[in-house]
């Protein structure tokens, strides 16, 4: 790390490392997940992820999977992604810090391939992530991420149509451990934007522990401006390890199988209530149920965490929100 940047870090964010020579290490604080990406109009069709890992002490040993950010599609050459605390603070010196790996599924494959997709690396999260990023060509062959057999997927099956319409799905961990395990922090881990696949189901694979507390957040950006409004339909669901609910399983996978109708999801003789829209299934994946037999949400619960300007808001689309650039 260069000196300058460490030092710009620490005193803008105060969540960075601060390394004041090769003998001393400080533990940081973490910081929150920041992306601004400029003219990715290549992109804009394509899927496009977003993965902070955290590495090994070990170059040898692949790294863990700490959040992500799924964009089907990217939708705007601009972005500005903030996800909220999602970079935990590192006690180690051995380990290298957090870092930011995305790619554009270039190829169309729906998965990662190289040399097919473009793909970047941003090697310390809370440094390089608040700057200006550039489209370029510089690519980077990223290797895939560790992810705990432990840690299942959030899938959200949407029992209402919403016509090709923008959704964004929030997953915020609510107790997760900390620096060795000691403290418990909120950290946003999931985010997902997109139109859903076509059996309206949504799935953000390797997030979800069923140890751990965590809330489901969910609206339909009907005007598709890239943030909450008045009158858009929103659902909130919260995961209580502690409670008996929680450990309710799933009966059986056919509200989430393929080229399920949307009217399959009032038949009262599918596993999902009012009172509790959820259930995990076996393999460990917390599967939320939305629509007219969930929690829909009168307007303004998601007010304080969208909107223009809101201090909450994990993204927008603003090209004049600029900061240093990488080119």
């Amino acid at each position: 790390m260069r000196p300058m940047l460490s030092f710009a870090c620490v005193v803008a964010l105060s969540g960075c490392f601060a390394l004041t020579d090769t003998a001393r290490f400080e533990q940081d604080d973490g910081c929150d997940l920041e992306l601004r990406l400029r003219n990715f109009t290549p992109h804009t069709d394509d899927r496009f992820e977003v993965l902070l890992l955290r590495p090994s002490a070990d170059p040898e040993v692949a790294p863990s999977l700490t959040a992500r950010a799924l964009f089907e599609p990217l939708e705007e050459p601009t972005l500005n992604l903030r996800m909220p605390h999602a970079v935990p603070a590192n006690d180690d010196a051995a380990r290298p810090p957090y870092r930011i790996d995305f790619y554009g599924d270039q190829d169309g494959s729906g998965n990662y391939t190289f040399p097919g997709d473009h793909s970047w690396r941003l090697p310390n999260a809370c440094v390089d992530g608040p700057e200006v990023f550039v489209h370029n060509l510089d690519f980077v062959n990223l290797e895939a991420p560790q992810v705990s057999r432990a840690l299942g997927a959030l899938r959200v099956f949407l029992c209402e149509a919403v016509n090709g319409e923008k959704i964004e799905v929030r997953l915020t961990g609510l107790n997760l451990p900390g620096p060795g395990g000691a403290v418990e922090q909120t950290r946003a881990v999931g985010l997902y934007r997109g139109t859903g696949r076509p059996n309206g189901t949504i799935e953000l694979p390797g997030l979800f522990d069923d140890g751990f507390d965590y809330r489901v957040e969910v609206y339909v950006d009907a005007n598709a401006n890239g943030a909450f409004d008045a009158g858009e339909k929103a659902w909130s669901f919260r995961f209580n390890a502690d409670a008996p609910e929680a450990q309710r399983e799933c009966d059986r996978d056919a509200m989430i199988r393929e080229n399920m109708p949307v009217s399959a999801c009032v038949d009262p003789r599918l596993p999902v209530r009012a009172e509790f829209p959820a259930c995990v299934t076996d393999r460990g994946d917390l599967v939320v149920t939305l629509g007219p037999l969930s929690q829909l949400n009168d307007a303004g619960e998601l007010a304080n965490l969208h909107g223009a300007g809101a201090p909450n808001a994990w993204l927008n689309f603003d090209p004049d929100d600029i900061g240093p650039t990488i080119e």
